[in-house]
């Protein structure tokens, strides 16, 4: 765990609802100036509590509206098999989240969002070829009623 103070929990709770607030904006916010705010925005990425800035696209409108988790069960339970299918599945564009998971049968789980059902169904194709999956189960995601990158720290 990263020790964070109170003002660095200020700034990352404004930084991650607009990443593109001024540092103005958080030093009044924060009560702080806006050198301070400024070093501490640095230091936060230096160590990498900030990873990195990104916009956040509204996938509907890129044609990209049908959501779908897929569950795969490996053949081996090898540490090298689960890494090298956590790794090729990885590498599917789609793929926006990839999951080791503890589900009974079902060792991983994965998020993608597609433009099209052949679409789907060419993920699912792909990560029935990769080596070491015994099994793939598809389910559509009929209705999105929360999607966030929204850490709660406050």
């Amino acid at each position: 765990m990263f020790d964070v103070e109170k003002k660095d929990l200020i700034i990352l709770n404004l930084l991650q609802k607009n990443s593109k607030v001024s540092i103005k904006q958080i030093a009044e916010e924060s009560e702080s100036t806006t050198a301070n705010v400024y070093s501490r925005i640095k230091h936060l990425e230096s160590t990498g509590v900030i990873k990195k800035y990104v916009a956040l696209l509204d996938a509907p409108k890129l044609n990209r509206s049908i959501v779908a988790l897929m569950l795969c069960q490996l053949v081996l339970e090898a540490p090298q098999t689960k890494n090298n299918v956590l790794a090729e599945i990885s590498k599917l564009p789609e793929a926006q989240n990839v999951y080791l998971v503890s589900m009974g049968d079902w060792d991983v789980l994965v998020k993608f969002k597609v433009n099209c059902l052949s679409a789907l169904k060419e993920c699912e194709d792909r990560m029935r070829s990769i080596g070491g999956v015994n099994a793939v189960s598809s389910y559509m995601v009929l209705e999105v009623a929360k999607e966030t990158t929204e850490l709660k720290i406050l």
